[in-house]
């Protein structure tokens, strides 16, 4: 007859790396969506600068398609213009995912043309477009962000493109 402590040695083995290796991963990826949550909440939506500084690297680099900005001063300057333009923006988390460090967000952003942008005067218009971000985090702190944004919509609900039927050839 088999001993039923044996059987269930491999098991309990296996529980128990688990418990040392994963729970530590778990905790990580959960403390990751914390910060990736607060950054929508408090920096992104409320323009709080003690946010940015305690999530944000020094050194973070953000990819807005071919163009890179690196360092939180000037992630810091954007922002502000961004937020003198949209001063009533308002970013919604849609999904997010983590894993190994990352964190995926899709996301909505509404908001009003109230300031200057892109050299366009207020127009009042209201937008309300998507958008994809990827995060990478270490250390606690946001170090790379990639930006995806539907732009041509963001610029058609502002009237500053049309989309029109393609060029004939």
């Amino acid at each position: 007859m088999r001993n039923p402590l044996l059987l269930k040695a491999p098991n309990l083995l296996l529980m128990a790396v688990c418990l040392l290796v994963c729970a530590p991963l778990a905790k990580t990826q959960a403390d990751n969506e914390t910060i990736i949550r607060r950054y929508f909440e408090e920096w992104a939506n409320k323009a709080n600068p003690r946010a940015a500084d305690e999530l944000i690297a020094t050194d973070v680099v953000v990819h807005h398609g071919d163009v890179a900005s690196k360092g939180l001063d000037a992630f810091k300057k954007s922002m502000a213009g961004f937020h003198l333009a949209f001063p009533d923006l308002r970013f919604t988390v849609e999904d997010l995912v983590s894993s190994s460090g990352k964190v995926f967000v899709r996301w909505r952003l509404a908001a009003s043309q109230q300031g200057e942008f892109m050299s366009q005067p207020p127009s009042g218009r209201r937008i309300n477009v998507t958008g994809m971000s990827l995060f990478r985090l270490e250390e606690g702190k946001i170090g790379e962000i990639w930006v995806n944004m539907d732009r041509l919509e963001l610029m058609r609900q502002l009237g500053l493109a049309t989309l029109g039927a393609p060029a004939q050839t």
